[in-house]
């Protein structure tokens, strides 16, 4: 199977922006039902990125379920054998909302996959991105501190380096 995924990711990638031209989805659109950025579509349209075994099932989640592309998956050939696209609702683009995916494994089992829009990732990056950069003034503080305790050290030595000095001078007097 492991030859077999790399032969239908490929021509999934071949075929990718006839499919999203006849579903009706912008690359952005695209990219953000399957959770990926529309820079990982780009580059997977221009045959500059591979795709993973999980990004192809999502793409043929989405292709397979759309009236306009489901024909499609099987006249090029995309979809493995033996795999049932049994989508509940046909896929649309709006934000905020998830696309329930239900296929068929090979035991012949149901199995619920839920693709979350990329909105709920966004969020989450966002958040990342607020936890990196407060870690970095974090950081940045605590170096601050480190030297103002330092300099603080430094100087307590200096007074008790005085101070001894003034205490040999009085026991000398």
């Amino acid at each position: 199977m492991v030859d077999n995924k790399k032969i239908y990711i490929d021509r999934m990638i071949e075929n990718l922006p006839v499919l999203r031209a006849k579903s009706g989805l912008t690359q952005a659109e695209l990219a953000q039902v399957v959770g990926v950025s529309r820079q990982t579509i780009l580059a997977a349209e221009k045959k500059q990125r591979e795709l993973t075994w999980s990004m192809f099932l999502a793409l043929l989640n989405v292709f397979g379920s759309n009236e306009n592309t489901a024909s499609l998956i099987d006249t090029f050939e995309i979809r493995p054998e033996g795999y049932q696209n049994s989508v509940k609702k046909q896929v649309e683009c709006k934000p905020s909302s998830s696309i329930n995916v239900e296929k068929k494994n090979e035991s012949g089992n149901s199995d619920k996959l839920i693709i979350e829009m990329s909105s709920q990732i966004k969020v989450l990056n966002d958040q990342l991105f607020e936890v990196r950069a407060k870690l970095n003034e974090l950081e940045i503080e605590h170096s601050q501190i480190k030297e103002e305790l330092i300099m603080a050290m430094n100087k307590i030595t200096s007074q008790d380096e005085i101070i001894e000095k003034i205490m040999k001078n009085r026991n000398t007097d």
